[in-house]
């Protein structure tokens, strides 16, 4: 039997791929739903995601994952002018984020002295780092100091939430590594490395908008797939510790106020890093190598205005903060501008977030200690006036884990525990990539391989 520990949507996405293939298995999860981190909740008619907002299809496993669900043709796409306009605040000011040539000129986020900088990038020589070279270093030496704190660190902080200086270039921005790596050059390589993947995507027929989620949020594929599966579900059921006895694995588990044990022929792991390095008692090495994964907290708070008090009126996707700004927030979604279909109101719907490396400490603040600091700013930086008419604050206290500096030697202990354990896989948003699409891609993968 195959044993699938953690029910987010790695663990699904290889208990869906087990069902397909008709293979005996089961999925334990600790609380009473399957999905982590993906939550859609619709209160007062305002749809909200308590995680992840959009999904991209970027691997063929993820759009055969949808397919599986019979969701493919059900989701819905982004607005396709207000996906393109994302903004960046600098110095009080709400800035445009160029996206060609000819709106990098007209920026007023880059200076004359910097586009020379960008220009001259091409010619400088390719640095003789190691790979463990931060993202902060990384952006100074090819860019200059501006690109860096008004792009480069804004970027990280929407999607990692983390901190440039110790995170690891290679593992959060591949693609930039590889293109120094390979032409020398972010400027000459990147334009060759998205040609390859745009031909890459072509071939497997992917869609041109990527970006999706589905009327009623990301839910869905969480509901589809738990009906699926559920019937090889333990959920309300916590894993106490894994033991080895030969070439099998028993697994001690608690349900229900009652201890049993398990036996499985092979496992697949999705528990969060920490998690699993405290279950494992045959392999210290493992356990604390992945121990050492930082994880930053995240708040994501909602809130809507009415038509009236929404004073800003372009178009647009998504605003990030520098964190010379000191708002109390790394970014806002704005989630009625691009995906209207969601919401029954023609209020103005805003995903906020904070924490992370930035703000660990917003997360003990009260609720209306935090709304009072939102409004300020929202107010403040000329997007709505007055308080926002609907609000809804979730933490989580350990939300994105960060690929930071000696991660290489971490990804190293994975791979040898493998190799010392061919039946045990490791999967999950600490390995592989951060990404939903990651995680389901890596989940069928694994599933595919045993």
């Amino acid at each position: 039997m195959i044993a699938i520990l953690g029910g987010g949507i790695t663990g699904i996405a290889a208990a869906l791929s087990l069902k397909k293939q008709k293979k005996d298995f089961i999925l334990i999860e600790r609380s009473a739903r399957l999905g982590g981190k993906i939550q859609s909740r619709k209160i007062d008619g305002y749809h909200m995601e308590l995680g992840p907002n959009t999904v991209l299809i970027n691997h063929p496993e993820t759009k055969a994952f949808l397919k599986e669900l019979g969701l493919y043709e059900r989701r819905i796409e982004p607005h396709p002018e207000a996906i393109k306009k994302r903004f960046v605040l600098k110095q009080g000011q709400i800035e445009a984020i160029p996206y060609s040539f000819s709106t990098l000129i007209k920026s007023k986020l880059v200076s004359f002295g910097t586009m020379t900088s960008v220009l001259s990038e091409a010619f400088k020589s390719k640095s003789d780092h190691d790979d463990e070279e931060s993202l902060a270093n990384f952006s100074r030496r090819r860019f200059g100091k501006q690109i860096y704190q008004d792009l480069i660190t804004p970027f990280v902080s929407g999607i990692y939430a983390g901190d440039p200086e110790k995170m690891s270039l290679k593992y959060t921005m591949p693609l930039l590594y590889q293109a120094e790596k390979e032409y020398g050059s972010i400027v000459k390589g990147m334009p060759k490395l998205i040609k390859q993947k745009k031909a890459a995507q072509e071939d497997l027929a992917m869609p041109k908008q990527k970006i999706f989620s589905f009327k009623n949020g990301l839910q869905e594929m969480i509901d589809e797939a738990s009906e699926k599966i559920y019937d090889q579900c333990a959920v309300n059921t916590n894993l106490i510790k894994i033991q080895k006895r030969n070439e099998k694995y028993l697994l001690h588990l608690h349900h229900e106020g009652k201890e049993q044990v398990i036996e499985a022929d092979q496992l697949i792991s999705t528990l969060p890093a920490a998690v699993l390095a405290g279950k494992i008692d045959f392999d210290s090495a493992l356990s604390e190598a992945i121990g050492k994964i930082n994880y930053v907290p995240a708040m994501v708070s909602h809130l809507a205005f009415k038509a009236d008090q929404w004073k800003f009126k372009r178009q647009l996707f998504g605003l990030l903060s520098r964190k010379e700004e000191a708002e109390p927030w790394l970014g806002i979604l704005f989630n009625s501008e691009f995906f209207p279909q969601q919401q029954d109101h023609d209020d103005v719907l805003l995903t906020v977030i904070s924490g992370g490396y930035r703000q660990p400490d917003l997360l003990d603040q009260s609720d209306e200690e935090i709304l009072e600091q939102l409004n300020r700013s929202i107010n403040k930086i000329g997007l709505a006036e007055g308080k926002a008419k609907f609000h809804h604050i979730y933490r989580w206290k350990k939300a994105i884990p960060q690929y930071e500096l000696g991660y290489s030697a971490i990804e190293k202990a994975i791979k040898e525990f493998e190799k010392a354990h061919p039946h045990f896989k490791i999967a999950g948003n600490y390995y592989r990539g951060v990404s939903v699409s990651d995680c389901i891609a890596n989940g069928t993968k694994l599933a595919q391989e045993i």
